[in-house]
């Protein structure tokens, strides 16, 4: 069987590390600028989360932003300043983060990696009675062995490679062989892209279609959408990482989103997805974090599933396909102090 992790800034999050965009305003409205346009920005920006959650997502509400602008000069420039801050504020986090792995502090390098790969070779330990059965009954169908693993990583952190004990810097890593036994089934950790890029190289910042930049001029000019239209910045970067994670996508027999909202302006990766369920025989199995899901209520999250499905598909979804689509809400999956007393998993070298 192959299985592929698609994982967001929520995995960042779950380890403590202040990654939303509402943790890196705070830093980045502290620094002085000369440029006028940029401190335009910025007074706009600090009225604005002050007083509403319009900000939440960067990258949406920068397109949004677009009108502001009428030079290709002072888009560059507000991109730079937002980039080179953003890049350098999760290079001091993600710097932190391996002092304390390094330190043991957190736990040392090795029971960490073991840890997180009990989690990925395992995700029906944290779940429900019927939705485990749902994916033990899949690998049995599935019957193939070994199970390869893969990663596609939305983040620009180097998190993952730390707690793998990975230490040069890339967009992408093949042939990890990073290997464990569960369900009785020997497994592998084989692949880790980056498809945003890291704080290093190929960072995209953008969104996911000319639509989104609220200005006609710049939505109609190959040097604003080259550099701010996913897709288009991708294919101006040449790195072809995102064909890997599609054929990773297209190949896999699991797919689970971990960490992610499922936002608009990744909306192309959540349409390969909703393909992928819809033409073949696969199962997609989505963790969500959400406050108004309550221990004490359970039925309502069958609510929020459906919301899910519904905006992951853009229609009205098959029962047949539906039920090919697990959403588990709050479980402890990476919440690596748990492990232990959850899960039953061998690794080895």
């Amino acid at each position: 069987m192959d299985a592929v992790y698609l994982i967001g800034n929520g995995f960042d999050i779950k380890l403590g590390l202040k990654t939303k965009y509402s943790d890196f305003y705070e830093h980045y409205l502290k620094v002085k600028t000369n440029n006028v346009k940029i401190r335009g920005f910025k007074e706009l920006l600090l009225e604005e989360t002050q007083n509403t959650e319009k900000w939440s997502d960067l990258e949406l509400e920068l397109g949004l932003h677009m009108k502001e602008l009428s030079l290709r000069e002072d888009f560059d420039e507000l991109l730079d300043d937002i980039q080179d801050e953003l890049a350098e504020y999760l290079v001091n986090i993600q710097e932190q983060f391996k002092v304390l792995v390094d330190n043991g502090k957190t736990k040392n390098q090795k029971a960490l990696q073991e840890e997180f790969l009990k989690h990925l070779f395992a995700p029906e330990t944290f779940l429900k009675g019927r939705d485990a059965a749902i994916i033990r009954d899949f690998h049995k169908k599935i019957n193939k062995r070994p199970d390869y693993f893969h990663i596609i990583n939305f983040n620009y952190t180097n998190t993952i490679e730390t707690l793998l004990g990975i230490e040069n810097k890339s967009t992408e890593f093949s042939n990890l062989r990073r290997k464990g036994h569960a369900r009785g089934v020997d497994n592998s950790l084989e692949t880790l892209l980056h498809v945003h890029g890291t704080t290093d190289e190929d960072m995209v910042l953008g969104v996911n279609h000319r639509e989104q930049i609220n200005n006609a001029s710049f939505a109609d000019n190959l040097d604003i959408t080259s550099q701010f239209v996913k897709p288009e910045c991708n294919l101006a970067q040449r790195h072809g990482v995102e064909l890997k994670c599609q054929d990773l996508i297209i190949k896999s027999d699991l797919i689970v989103i971990f960490g992610s909202s499922l936002g608009e302006t990744d909306e192309l990766w959540w349409q390969l997805i909703a393909k992928q369920m819809l033409e073949r025989d696969c199962l997609l199995l989505v963790f969500v974090h959400s406050e108004v899901i309550k221990k004490r209520n359970p039925a309502r999250s069958d609510r929020y599933k459906r919301a899910l499905i519904n905006r992951l598909f853009k229609t009205e979804v098959p029962k047949e396909i539906g039920e090919r689509v697990i959403v588990a809400f709050n479980t402890e999956i990476f919440s690596f102090q748990n492990l232990g007393k959850t899960v039953s998993v061998e690794l080895f070298e």
